[in-house]
Parts: structure tokens; C-alpha cells; sequence
């Protein structure tokens, strides 16, 4: 099921000139926000399959790029937190709350452990 899952996000979500993962996708309508949960889970979830099917270097790739994504558009340079949502122009909104009752570094934080644990694994 997670090789199907990855091949279809590579294919259907990964924005391969921002190189960010779209928000979501509903028949012809693919929201392009880059929302910080996506981003983070995508970072791990392509390592997964790229781990299950080394030959799939794209996905190793994307992870890569998702992860660059992230710092260079995600990450609020001035207090460290993650911006809950980068628009399609890459301009986020400054009033935007970086913590609320529905956003906390849950993502954040795991993607984080989690890559260290799978990269300190690997080498």
C-alpha cells in the first residue's frame, strides 16, 4: 500500500518546480498550498519508500527537495517556528499564526526525530 501511496504523491502532489508537496487533490482540483504538516510528513514518507526500493532514487530526491523546500520557505527566519502555509506565489501572510489550537510542532518535531534516527541508521 505505501509503494502505491508514494508513486502516486511523486506523481500527483510533488511540485516539482517549488519542490514542495501540494496541499491536496480532488479530481482536476489540486489545491497548491504548501501546508507545514505535508511538508514534514512528506519528507519522511519519501524516505520510507525510497529506503523499501533504494533503486527509486527520485524518492530519495524528493525528500531532499521537500526538506530544502522547508527551509528556504517554511521556516519563519526570525523566530524558528514553522509557517502553517505557503501559498502557491510563496507569499506567506505575515499575520498568520505560526501557533494555534490546531497547529503545534507535532510534525515538525517527529519528521525531525525521525530522520535522525533513519539517517544515523544508514550510515
Amino acid at each position: 500500500m505505501t509503494d502505491g501511496l508514494a508513486e502516486m504523491a511523486y506523481h500527483n502532489a510533488f511540485d516539482k518546480i517549488q519542490h514542495g508537496l501540494n496541499n491536496e487533490r480532488e479530481g482536476n482540483n489540486t489545491d497548491t498550498r504548501k501546508i507545514w504538516w505535508v511538508q514534514a510528513e512528506s519528507v519522511v514518507g519519501f524516505y520510507n519508500a525510497y529506503q523499501k526500493k533504494p533503486e527509486k532514487k527520485e524518492y530519495l530526491q524528493a525528500a531532499e527537495d521537500i526538506w530544502n523546500f522547508i527551509q528556504n520557505r517554511v521556516i519563519d527566519p526570525d523566530s524558528g517556528e514553522w509557517i502553517e502555509c505557503v501559498p502557491a506565489d510563496n507569499s506567506p501572510d505575515p499575520k498568520q499564526a505560526l501557533v494555534h489550537s490546531w497547529k503545534c510542532p507535532y510534525h515538525n518535531g517527529r519528521m525531525c526525530m525521525e530522520m535522525i534516527n533513519r539517517l544515523s541508521q544508514a550510515s
